[in-house]
């Protein structure tokens, strides 16, 4: 049996859906974006910015808050690339700050707090796997000494937790719906904030500065002004028409994942370690385990591959990559470096049968 990381199957009225967007010539940003915008908006009760993907909005988010040259940003290193990229771009220095633990292995505010400095602008906190932690310290970290929460929520939507979805705690959010997301429009994502002046600063930087969007504009040739250079970091009709019909059967794939997560760890947690508490609030993205050490990951990895079933690695560190070393020179993070060489990301998405779930935890079993 041959079990990939990920695929997606969409159903004939979302082909159809895709198809009617197509024939009606408009490919832009247009109407479907536009709606796509307000029913994020509307289901996490907050002002919403359709983007081209998760590290634009980031890239937005930042610039919008006017972070840039010597400016620090404490940012977690097990993380995605993008969530430092943009950072680097504007010239600002990413301040890496270590995780708490395999159970936990979200920034660590005792070691954030170490390395805060009269230069700190914000705090990234990002919510590995989609898992919300209890984030009422990381707010009032933020508060104590007036810097802005940023939350990179790529993993996280449609996480919610007493009520407030992940990327509506700080200052803005930014979710992703790259095409092994939860939502999977192949590229995009959604910036949410509550702040007015910034959602305004934000959707004028996705389109060059230019106050209204040409489908939102009653004539084409109308003049137009730019106050600040901007960019062209604008999603494509078809990816908010997917949006938009993928949503119809959201809590359905959310109720898939989380079903077949319960069932891989109900059978294998103890043999191999999962992060979180059972009953922390989740969006389910992706399914990650700790094995007891580096040599027995390596041999996992090889065992699951002569199995046939694809598995993904979250993350090597960004403070161990190459660009980061010649920058910035050899940064130290034990915990971080320690969880890296030990995770292996299984398998979990909608789609996935019942007989190839059962096969994932058989092998398991018997490694």
């Amino acid at each position: 049996m041959k079990i990939p990381y990920f695929k997606i199957k969409l159903k004939e009225e979302e082909k159809a859906y895709l198809l009617d967007v197509l024939e009606k010539g408009q490919l832009s940003f247009g109407k479907e974006c536009l709606k796509f915008e307000k029913n994020i908006a509307e289901l996490t009760k907050s002002k919403a910015v359709f983007v081209s993907s998760a590290t634009t909005g980031l890239h937005l988010v930042y610039k919008a808050l006017e972070i840039g040259k010597y400016d620090e940003v404490l940012v977690p290193s097990f993380t995605f690339t993008a969530t430092v990229e943009p950072l680097i771009h504007l010239g600002a220095t990413p301040v890496f700050v270590d995780v708490i633990s395999e159970k936990y292995p979200v920034i660590d505010l005792k070691d954030a707090e170490k390395k805060l400095s009269k230069k700190t602008r914000a705090l990234v906190f990002m919510y590995y796997a989609g898992f919300i932690v209890d984030m009422k310290e990381y707010i009032e970290f933020c508060k104590e000494n007036k810097i802005y929460l940023i939350e990179d929520a790529a993993h996280a939507f449609p996480a919610e937790r007493e009520n407030r979805y992940a990327g509506t705690f700080g200052i803005a959010g930014v979710y992703s719906f790259y095409g092994n997301k939860n939502l999977h429009l192949g590229e995009g994502g959604m910036v949410l904030t509550n702040d007015e002046r910034l959602y305004e600063r934000i959707k004028l930087l996705r389109n060059h500065g230019i106050k209204d969007l040409s489908v939102e504009k009653k004539d084409l040739v109308s003049n137009y002004d730019i106050n600040f250079p901007g960019f062209n970091f604008r999603p494509t009709e078809l990816q908010g028409a997917l949006g938009n019909i993928l949503l119809k059967r959201l809590k359905e794939m959310q109720e898939k994942r989380k079903r077949i997560y319960f069932k891989i760890r109900e059978e294998i947690e103890g043999k191999f370690t999962f992060p979180y508490d059972e009953n922390e609030p989740s969006s389910y993205h992706i399914n990650p385990i700790f094995t007891g050490d580096e040599k027995e990951r390596k041999e996992l990895l090889r065992y699951l591959r002569e199995k046939e079933i694809q598995c993904s690695y979250h993350y090597p560190p960004v403070h161990l990559f190459s660009y980061i070393k010649e920058r910035y020179g050899r940064i130290y993070l034990d915990v971080t470096e320690d969880l890296s060489k030990r995770e292996v990301t299984l398998p979990l998405y909608p789609c996935l049968e019942d007989e190839e779930v059962d096969y994932i935890i058989e092998m398991l079993k018997k490694f």
